[in-house]
């Protein structure tokens, strides 16, 4: 299955015809675009930027916020080097006065060190003299000091994946949507061309989209993901009750 976009690209191309024509108070200030991990909220944004000019990604993914800025301001040629978030949207609005440019900032919501970020944020968007249009990428809606937009992407319904493995029975597409939930990063690993059986075993391999999913996801959702272990064994054997 290759990329397929769950909406992103026409919530952010509507999104940024608003903001450049609507003016006052009432206007939303940002896009804030939410989606469980695997969803394809980079993946997107990556396709969005690759086919536009004057867009600008930039991911907080293993970054540190207060070392950012500087990050940042070293990849993009349109910012000059800094290592304030002050400066960084200073250099970031005389940019975008010469022409609308959207700024995608993913991973928002990864740690919550986003004091200063999103301070410096609130100002640079209640300011009127340029034509920048933000768009945050998040796992989980947050709470922001300014109005956003919200979005939040949709997992795949079992319609979907009828499109996505044309020719299976119903019984089957239940099977995959039962173990795939939806997930586009699991249903892209999915292979079509064999057996559920053999699909199943695979996803099993410590290797596999869906194993290192999982894991990864318990890891970020649980303080302590090993002490579920032993509930979750007792679960596939199909002890169900307490006092089992």
């Amino acid at each position: 299955m290759g990329f397929y976009d769950t909406g992103m690209h026409s919530q952010i191309i509507n999104f940024a015809k608003d903001t450049v024509s609507c003016s006052g108070n009432n206007a939303y200030k940002a896009l804030l675009v939410y989606g469980t991990k695997g969803i394809g909220k980079t993946a997107s944004a990556m396709d969005f930027c690759s086919k536009r000019k004057s867009t600008l990604y930039f991911s907080f993914r293993h970054i540190d916020a207060a070392l950012a800025p500087l990050m940042f301001s070293l990849d993009c040629d349109a910012i000059d080097t800094c290592d304030k978030w002050a400066d960084f949207f200073a250099h970031l609005e005389m940019a975008a006065r010469r022409r609308t440019t959207i700024v995608i900032f993913d991973d928002v919501d990864r740690r919550k060190d986003k004091g200063e970020f999103i301070s410096e944020l609130d100002k640079f968007l209640q300011n009127k003299k340029h034509n920048c249009v933000v768009v945050l990428l998040c796992r989980k809606d947050i709470q922001l000091p300014f109005k956003v937009m919200k979005y939040e992407m949709p997992l795949f319904t079992p319609w979907d994946l009828n499109r996505i493995f044309p020719g299976r029975n119903r019984i089957e597409l239940m099977r995959i949507y039962t173990v795939t939930a939806g997930i586009p990063a699991i249903v892209a690993a999915y292979n079509g061309e064999q057996s559920f059986e053999a699909n199943l075993k695979a996803f099993f391999a410590p290797d596999s989209a869906f194993y290192r999913w999982t894991a990864e996801y318990m890891s970020e959702e649980f303080r302590s993901p090993e002490s579920y272990n032993t509930l979750l064994f007792g679960m596939s054997m199909g002890e169900t009750r307490i006092v089992q």
